[in-house]
């Protein structure tokens, strides 16, 4: 699949995997220099993705290929117990992306899941319903 050309590709804050936020929208989930940061828009500009997980998983491999596929069912169940409390998503229209920040010399790693659509489509407003604001104590 050729994925239509990202108009907008150098903007956003390059940040490390540990500065990120649920809710943060990026366009590529592939690292965009060689320290692994990602570049992060705000999600009022055009974006494809948006992280709704941060996890901590230990390092089963130092391959990406098959980290991917250990955080994907991790990032499945995230995605299920996000939607549970949460109307108006069609999951059928959703994909799930998993990327990391693997340091050889660390015993765990920080895992963000992400979601776009399936078609790939640039939004300029989140995809997910934002998580409503937690009860005061």
């Amino acid at each position: 699949m050729v994925l239509p050309p990202i108009p907008n590709a150098s903007e956003g804050a390059l940040k490390e995997l540990t500065e990120m936020t649920e809710g943060a929208c990026l366009n590529v989930t592939d690292p965009a220099d060689s320290g692994q940061r990602r570049r992060v828009l705000p999600c009022s500009s055009p974006h494809r993705y948006e992280v709704y997980a941060l996890l901590q998983l230990p390092h089963p491999s130092t391959a990406e290929q098959e980290r991917a596929q250990e955080a994907i069912p991790r990032c499945e169940e995230e995605l299920q117990r996000f939607l549970n409390t949460r109307t108006g998503v069609d999951r059928k229209q959703l994909m799930i992306d998993a990327f990391d920040d693997y340091r050889a010399d660390a015993r765990q790693r920080t895992v963000a899941c992400a979601v776009a659509y399936n078609d790939f489509r640039q939004v300029d407003a989140p995809i997910l319903p934002q998580r409503p604001p937690a009860a005061a104590k």
